[in-house]
């Protein structure tokens, strides 16, 4: 059994976590009403319902859908209309968006590093992180205004992201994408990475998966890794290029050489799967490594099933449930339906029925299959 496919190739593009942090997932109960998933719309699809039928569905249902664009490249993946695709996001509002990565100061002119706006943009940081001044991103947007006014490149682009999350502003991806371009016409890579986000998904603009992969490069060029690895994952998916999984694996490897999770993540499932590499679950189980400790609970769980199964390292059950708890802690349903089975079959603990339940009963109402057949046989 695959409880946490190895093959989830995903981007991971999320609100900045210093502007936005997501609740705790709240588990359903037995009498709560299921919120639908972006299993449920595939399924739909599958099913041979119109795109009006499915967005009138998603508008008269809750929801729960992964809106990241590691979802969206599934959705896509899955044949999901276009249509449908914009109904979720809309639908989703706040739950997704770009990275914020905290941008070192783009200098173009010849003075010394001084831009125009830079003092105006520290003071936008003070409030923007609240360092030495209570935190308000209102006025942080005020000052970034300001600075951008004067045409600075990094205040362009945290201009941007306050638009993209609606923190001291009226969210308005259109505006956000206004932003984002300002910024990267003049070098910003963050700003490029974000603007090719919002072409990705289509937040404030015409969606163009050329033109994702055209800003993506732009910021890949100049050693952004996060980018680099998104560019990847454009290649190993063919959106926007031609599909190639060797140009995947050498974006992904730079992107996770400079530290980003998500491509080391990326590039330790193209191992796992032999993709544009021989197949390989040592090396998947390095970089799989190296992204769990960053956090990454795609990559705990993909590394616990490693361990669980003894692929590429010795069978490890003690590790494979600290890996699947640290991901399941955080909500995230493969590790809750991974750390719920490994009780039911007693795999490095004794055989609990009780805690089994505990943490697959919330995986099987979110739609994970392995969850609900094992829920239905405890």
């Amino acid at each position: 059994m695959r409880l946490a496919p190895i093959c989830a190739l995903s981007l991971a593009l999320a609100l900045p976590s210093v502007l936005w942090a997501q609740g705790a997932v709240q588990h359903s109960t037995p009498d709560s009403p299921k919120a639908l998933t972006n299993a449920d719309v595939v399924n739909m699809v599958k099913a041979g319902l119109s795109s009006d039928t499915i967005v009138m569905a998603i508008r008269d249902s809750a929801a729960n859908f992964d809106t990241t664009a590691d979802g969206l490249i599934d959705l896509k993946k899955q044949g999901v209309p276009e249509k449908v695709i914009q109904e979720m996001l809309s639908h989703a509002g706040r739950s997704s968006g770009p990275t914020l990565r905290t941008s070192p100061l783009v200098v173009q002119n010849t003075d010394q590093g001084h831009h125009p706006g830079q003092e105006e943009y520290l003071q936008g940081e003070k409030y923007y992180s609240g360092q030495g001044v209570p935190q308000d991103y209102a006025q942080a947007a005020e000052w970034y205004r300001k600075a951008a006014a004067l045409g600075h490149p990094a205040a362009e682009y945290k201009l941007g992201v306050l638009y993209d999350s609606g923190h001291g502003v009226p969210q308005d991806f259109a505006q956000a994408a206004t932003w984002y371009r300002k910024a990267a016409d003049q070098g910003d890579s963050n700003a490029q990475e974000n603007l090719g986000f919002s072409y990705l998904t289509g937040r404030g603009l015409q969606q163009s998966d050329s033109e994702a992969v055209n800003w993506f490069r732009s910021a890949a060029d100049k050693g952004n890794a996060h980018a680099q690895g998104n560019l990847g994952m454009l290649y190993e998916g063919g959106w926007g290029v031609q599909q190639s999984y060797g140009e995947a694996v050498k974006w992904l490897r730079l992107g996770a050489e400079g530290g980003d999770h998500d491509a080391q993540r990326n590039l330790g499932a193209m191992y796992s799967n032999g993709k544009g590499v021989s197949q390989d679950y040592a090396e998947a189980v390095k970089w799989f490594q190296k992204s769990a400790d960053q956090g990454d609970v795609v990559a705990q769980t993909n590394l616990a099933f490693l361990y669980e199964e003894g692929l590429g390292t010795p069978t490890n059950y003690q590790k494979a449930l600290t890996l699947y708890r640290l991901a399941a802690d955080k909500n995230y349903v493969p590790a809750q339906a991974g750390l719920g089975i490994m009780y039911a079959l007693g795999k490095g603990v004794p055989a609990d029925n009780a805690e089994a339940y505990k943490w697959i009963y919330p995986a099987a109402q979110k739609g994970w299959t392995s969850a609900q057949y094992y829920l239905g046989n405890l």
